[in-house]
């Protein structure tokens, strides 16, 4: 049976209407479904595109760190100074560039360059010690071969093989010093030549002598006279002045002006620098600079002068007929400036005299007669010859501790000529003498040194180590005073009184003074004394 439904016009129309709304619906739940895709595309492709983001930024740091590290690494195994920068390659081929200023590391790492997921990460890290390491920064006074408070002068005939420092005073070197110098003003003139680094918290005045590192200064400092030559950068809080034929071969990092003038020359053809002033840059009377200028202040080139480099300056750059800029030139662009950095003054800060010892001597008082021998065991004496001087070719022997340090206590210690003065160091602790008075030797003073308690060397001996010397202190009230062609052998301090010297003496050790240093025509080694460690 075949069964036909009849529907009548108004109920087809109804039908249709029917039909257009469902579709109407299909149609707008399609259009919704398809904004909702997109959103979620879209939404995926930034979730994605900011996680790429942070995770390049994340490697960016990661590698900065990485090179903190290794840069640290390189601090202990071959030192790194204050301003320099190195570029450091990863493993994988990820570059770092690190500087150090100051007592920081500062590393700055890129990954993806040139891409949507570049980013860039710069990360500070202070500056760790190194056990056994020789380029921890210097504070106390074992550091240094003559430390004191009063000013210095190191004369011609006096090599210097160790650092130097004179405590907010000012020291003039005429001769050699190997080592660094840390004062306040310093001048370097009589051909003198240094092979440290300068930390002066004044001005540096270099009229005719040679500086292997780097000066550091709180104040201007002034390279004078064609002999005149800084093998190492200048840093200074005030202007640098480059004048009459000097060179400096390093960068020039200044707080305000840099002068350039009378045919100096800064860098080379073969060693391009950088100038780096907070004011000022002036080139004149031939100057020439072989490498970049920033200047925040103006550049001006007078005078035949020559730049084999870039100008960047904050205010303007002029230049006169004659002068030569091989590079291009960037005036009122401050955006370009590279900064100066600061002058290292860190050695200088905590730099103080160590306290004097508390004692007192008294006791049996000598006289030693000519060719006289005398071997005191440690303790406490009185006077040793009084007003008058050992006699000569006579010889005074001291020794060491067995159980413990040996202390030796005399109200005062006058010697004479020709006189031996024996330090028998078979003992294995230290050796000291403790003088309330004066400690004079009227010359020829000759130290003798055993390590088995019958041979005596002379401290000359090529035998003689001379870090034996460290084991060996003594300390005065009084003045210490060797004269002419006079030795001695250990560390001296003298915290009231003077240090000093008649012309050819010989020293090892280190030598302290509050009072003044005079210390003319000796000859110095420096072995540091290991006293002011101890509680």
């Amino acid at each position: 049976m075949t069964i036909k439904t009849f529907t009548s016009k108004k109920q087809r129309a109804c039908a249709s209407n029917r039909k257009g709304a469902v579709l109407l619906s299909m149609v707008g739940v399609a259009l919704l479904m398809s904004v909702m895709a997109a959103s979620i595309v879209s939404f995926t492709r930034s979730s994605q595109r900011s996680f790429l983001s942070a995770n390049a930024t994340s490697r960016a740091h990661y590698l900065a760190e990485s090179g903190l590290r290794y840069a640290q690494h390189m601090f202990c195994q071959e030192g790194w100074l204050h301003g320099r920068e190195r570029t450091i390659t990863l493993p994988g081929g990820d570059t770092v560039e690190v500087i150090r200023i100051l007592d920081q590391f500062w590393a700055t790492a890129e990954v993806d360059a040139a891409t949507t997921k570049q980013a860039r990460a710069t990360v500070p890290m202070p500056i760790s010690g190194c056990q056994d390491e020789p380029f921890t920064p210097r504070r106390g006074p074992d550091d240094f071969v003559i430390f004191g408070d009063a000013q210095l002068t190191i004369d011609h005939n006096s090599p210097v093989d160790g650092n130097v420092a004179v405590i907010g005073e000012d020291i003039n070197i005429q001769g050699n010093v190997s080592g660094d110098v840390i004062a306040r003003n310093i001048e370097f003139n009589g051909e003198s030549s240094l092979e440290g680094t300068i930390f002066s918290s004044g001005q540096v005045d270099i009229t005719n002598g040679g500086v292997v590192g780097d000066v550091n200064a709180a104040g201007t400092v002034t390279v004078l006279s064609a002999s005149s030559v800084i093998g190492g950068w200048i840093f200074s809080e005030q202007s640098v002045r480059v004048i009459q034929g000097a060179n400096v071969a390093g960068h020039v990092h200044a707080a305000r002006d840099v002068l350039v003038t009378g045919g100096a020359s800064i860098g080379s053809a073969g060693n391009p620098v950088e100038v780096r002033a907070a004011g000022n840059v002036i080139l004149e009377g031939s100057g020439t600079i072989y490498g970049d200028i920033y200047a925040s202040g103006n550049v001006s080139l007078t005078g035949g002068t020559k730049v084999f480099g870039n100008i960047f300056a904050g205010g303007s750059i002029t230049s006169t007929n004659g002068t030569t800029i091989s590079g291009t030139q960037t005036p009122n662009s401050p955006s370009f400036i590279e900064a100066p950095l600061p002058a290292d003054l860190t050695p200088i800060d905590e730099l103080e005299l160590p306290e004097a010892t508390e004692f007192s001597a008294g006791g049996d008082s000598f006289f030693m007669n000519q060719n006289e021998a005398l071997a005191l065991e440690p303790g406490s004496y009185g006077s040793l010859n009084g007003q008058h001087y050992v006699g000569s070719n006579s010889s005074l022997t001291l020794k060491s501790g067995e159980t413990a340090d040996a202390n030796y206590f005399f109200t005062d210690l006058t010697l004479g000529q020709a006189i031996n003065l024996n330090f028998d160091m078979s003992g294995p602790h230290e050796l000291r003498i403790f003088v309330e008075g004066d400690v004079l030797a009227r010359g020829a003073l000759r130290v003798n040194v055993s390590t088995n308690g019958t041979s005596f060397l002379p401290i000359t001996h090529p035998s003689v180590d001379p870090e034996i010397a460290s084991r060996i202190y003594l300390e005065t009230k009084g003045d210490f005073h060797i004269g002419f062609s006079s030795q001695w052998f250990g560390s001296v301090f003298t915290p009231n009184g003077d240090l000093s010297t008649a012309f050819g003496a010989y020293l090892v050790g280190s030598y302290i003074s509050g009072g003044r240093h005079g210390l003319t025509g000796a000859t110095i080694t420096h072995v540091p004394t290991f006293f002011f460690d101890e509680d």
